[in-house]
């Protein structure tokens, strides 16, 4: 493996040196992964404070399991917090979170194109 590739270079006393493109690139990369993942997990973490609300609402027979969630299931308990929490604010901060996810999946993909053609 050559740490050329990577955009290394030893110096004289045969010391790694990275160029500064090198050290944005992967500053960038791990704020956006650090960003996907954080987002991920609080927006999971209001989910299911979203269900934990809901099923204190709802009768036995009707509350939602925490297991095999699907788009059908989701868009039930949305419409459920809405009808039983018309001025909640779960769902909209459930909102910001994933589309700040995915703005940061997209940066992370785009630095790695980049990342590659230059």
């Amino acid at each position: 493996m050559d740490p050329a590739a990577y955009g290394a270079q030893r110096n004289s006393g045969n010391e790694m040196i990275f160029s500064s493109a090198t050290i944005v690139k992967v500053a960038a990369g791990s704020i956006f992964t650090g960003t996907v993942i954080v987002c991920g997990l609080w927006a999971d973490e209001v989910h299911l404070r979203i269900m934990d609300k809901v099923n204190a609402r709802l009768p036995e027979g009707e509350k939602f399991k925490p297991l095999f969630w699907g788009t059908l299931k989701r868009a039930r308990l949305n419409d459920e917090y809405h009808r039983l929490f018309p001025e909640g604010n779960n769902l909209k901060q459930l909102h910001r979170q994933m589309a700040i996810m995915f703005v940061a999946l997209g940066l992370l993909f785009l630095s790695f194109i980049a990342g590659q053609l230059f």
